[in-house]
């Protein structure tokens, strides 16, 4: 009687160990796919190659690899080297953003993303409460609208001491950094890329609500209207502060200017030595075009 107990009490406790540990594994499906990490602020998942940030891809995009829609929320994300071969896809989509934070410890990622008609399109597409940091970027991005190297659009979120290196056009609300930002940040970042599009176009970005500080491009700038070598267009309660364009800007009509194109709002301690163009002179500016 006792030996059947003990035989009883073995096969509970055994068929225990299997349902914790398919829970466990359920619970942290990615726990072993990445570089390495748990994903927590003291062991950020490790992303070393491609297929490790298609992954990343993949978890925050994808329902039918992982339902919940904000599975990357407070998780914590670092390069571990450079990128070299091509990423074509974009992490974080308007129903599923990216919501976690992302260190690129100053790596470079190469991207060759060819989305003409699609909308968020960057490294990150659409990030919400998000903190990207220490990214740099080369390459291409080249997508329809809301377009950017590091972020196509960022709300509530931080982007700063990244680096655009590659070019990136589309039609409306294309930046270096970002493409559009609503309660946002860009500080300390660096466009040295081509950017161009139609309608709010900048070094920067294209049209960011909030601050950007402490940024620089030197790349060229061109589109059709609000178009500047910082912002392209920088709505009520934004300042843009303690920035310089040295880069070539150029659009035809609605503010083209070498800091902001169109300003709602405040510019402070900016500089501009880049040459601007643009066909309506009342609207063409140094530092600002049409107020």
């Amino acid at each position: 009687m006792y030996i059947c107990i003990l035989i009883t009490i073995k096969k509970v406790l055994f068929m225990k160990y299997i349902i914790i540990s398919i829970l466990f594994l359920i619970s942290v499906p990615y726990l072993f796919s990445f570089g390495g990490g748990n994903g927590s602020e003291f062991s950020p998942f490790e992303i070393h190659t491609k297929a490790h940030l298609e992954l990343l891809a993949d978890s925050v995009n994808n329902s039918a690899s992982y339902p919940t829609d904000n599975w990357s929320k407070d998780k914590y994300f670092k390069v571990m080297n450079n990128i070299t071969e091509p990423v074509t896809t974009f992490i974080g989509t308007a129903s599923r953003p990216f919501q976690g934070n992302f260190d690129g410890q100053n790596y470079t990622i190469t991207l060759a993303i060819d989305m003409p008609a699609e909308y968020y399109v960057g490294l990150f597409g659409y990030m919400r409460s998000a903190t990207i940091k220490n990214v740099i970027v080369n390459g291409y991005v080249n997508a329809s609208d809301r377009v950017g190297g590091i972020a196509g659009y960022a709300s509530g979120s931080s982007i700063s001491n990244c680096i655009n290196t590659g070019s990136v056009s589309g039609n409306n609300t294309v930046g270096g950094i970002a493409g559009c930002g609503y309660n946002a940040s860009i500080s300390n970042c660096m466009n040295i890329g081509n950017i161009s599009g139609d309608d709010y176009v900048g070094g920067i970005a294209g049209e960011f609500y909030t601050s950007i500080s402490n940024c620089m491009n030197i790349g060229n700038i061109s589109g059709k209207g609000h178009v500047g070598g910082i912002n392209g267009s920088s709505p009520l309660l934004s300042i843009t502060t303690y920035c310089v364009n040295y880069g070539f800007v150029k659009g035809i009509d609605s503010g083209v200017g070498g800091i902001n194109g169109h300003l709602y709002d405040t510019i402070e301690n900016c500089i501009n030595t880049g040459i601007v163009e643009g066909e309506d002179a009342s609207v063409t500016g140094p530092i600002q075009g049409a107020p």
